[in-house]
């Protein structure tokens, strides 16, 4: 209960990002609370008055931050992760394409470290299997699961030796990369 109202929190992975939503059930409204692009992982205290998180981007490492729920302004209390945050990180940004049903994908472009514009370079597609799972804008040196930690922490290291990498999200397309539009990929 917030203000007498009934307020439903939940986070739900939006494309590339992790997104924090209420639903208002008396109002019947729902509203996103941080359109920050991010990964996070949200938990409540017993008392359900605060949040506690674990937030990272592209270009940020995990740590862990808590929030109001009153106001959700989310405040940094660990710095675990901060030697990580100050060694070279590639550039990651969010592209977006039609595949040829039509629907849009989207994806992860990491450049490498002290990428040029126009600079030609290599290109690593790294597909993903999707539904379930997506790429998100984390930073690949830290991965999430063990079992892809030797090829995530692969994609930052060939990234740092001068390689540009791409990782799509293959979505609903049992494995048939062709479509999610793969040639339109390598075109580019």
């Amino acid at each position: 209960m917030v203000g007498g109202r009934q307020i439903n929190l939940f986070t739900e992975a939006r494309g590339t990002k992790t997104g924090l939503y209420s639903i208002d059930v008396a109002a019947n409204k729902l509203t996103e609370y941080d359109e920050t692009v991010g990964v996070f992982t949200v938990t409540m205290n017993k008392v359900r008055n605060m949040l506690g998180m674990v937030w990272q981007s592209a270009k940020s490492p995990p740590e862990v931050y808590v929030a109001k729920i009153t106001d959700l302004m989310p405040t940094q209390i660990s710095k675990v992760n901060a030697d990580i945050a100050k060694m070279p990180i590639p550039k990651s940004e969010v592209i977006k394409w039609k595949s040829t049903d039509g629907r849009e994908i989207e994806g992860i472009l990491t450049y490498p470290v002290n990428y040029q514009a126009g600079q030609k370079v290599p290109l690593i597609l790294n597909i993903h299997g999707g539904p379930a799972g997506v790429f998100q804008m984390n930073l690949s040196a830290v991965a999430e699961f063990i079992r892809l930690q030797v090829l995530r922490r692969k994609v930052m290291q060939f990234c740092a030796r001068i390689r540009v990498a791409r990782r799509a999200t293959e979505r609903n397309s049992g494995g048939q990369i062709s479509r999610i539009g793969a040639e339109w990929i390598i075109r580019i």
